[in-house]
């Protein structure tokens, strides 16, 4: 990040040299942390000139020994909790929402009942698959 030429906030994991980071190329950011994730998880709210939204970097599972939904959706729980519903949200990263289960009938992995369970929360949310938003009738 030292040679990114926007803002950015962010951190590695305690002993490892990567972690998670937010970038803009125009705006500002003011770093929003999620107590016990650092490096595991950075957020910010980013301020352009006529919006703000709240971006975070994730990197799940944490390596904690729990299962990568459990600790999915504990993560995606406290950002929920943090930021104010007057900003839209926007979680990115090392994260993927497809990979706890958002699978084709095709496919020989099956959807768990504790993937369609983090899914469903996550759907009332109102959180959408950018990959499938932008690629629709693609499995």
């Amino acid at each position: 990040p030292e040679d990114w030429p926007g803002a950015y906030v962010g951190s590695c994991v305690p002993g490892q040299d990567w972690g998670s980071w937010v970038l803009a190329r125009e705006g500002s950011l003011s770093a929003h942390v999620i107590a016990g994730y650092e490096g595991w998880l950075s957020g910010a709210l980013w301020k352009g000139p006529s919006t703000s939204l709240a971006c975070f970097s994730l990197h799940s599972p944490t390596g904690t020994g729990r299962s990568y939904v459990d600790e999915s959706v504990e993560m995606v729980r406290r950002i929920v909790a943090s930021v104010e519903p007057r900003y839209p949200l926007v979680i990115g990263g090392d994260f993927n929402f497809t990979s706890l289960g958002e699978r084709a009938a095709s496919e020989a992995m099956r959807t768990t009942a504790d993937e369609r369970v983090a899914l469903a929360e996550w759907r009332e949310l109102g959180f959408t698959l950018a990959w499938q938003a932008s690629h629709p009738g693609t499995a």
